[in-house]
């Protein structure tokens, strides 16, 4: 292993492949911003459907039903 000061702390380097070994904090760094996309898109797929209940409920009523 291979240790490199980087933004103010120390990283671990595999030797081999030269790329930098996760730790716990990227990783739960890397989940906590996958949460917030999942929520994000929950969220923008959930407004969608409510327009599509108005748009839904505004064509009937334009109907007549």
């Amino acid at each position: 292993l291979h240790l490199r000061w980087e933004e103010g702390a120390l990283a671990l380097y595999d030797p081999a492949t030269g790329r930098r070994i996760t730790t716990l904090e990227d990783e739960r760094t890397g989940r906590l911003r996958e949460r917030a996309a999942r929520e994000q898109a929950e969220a923008g797929w959930m407004q969608e459907r409510a327009r599509v209940r108005e748009l839904e409920a505004e064509l009937r009523r334009l109907r007549g039903n």
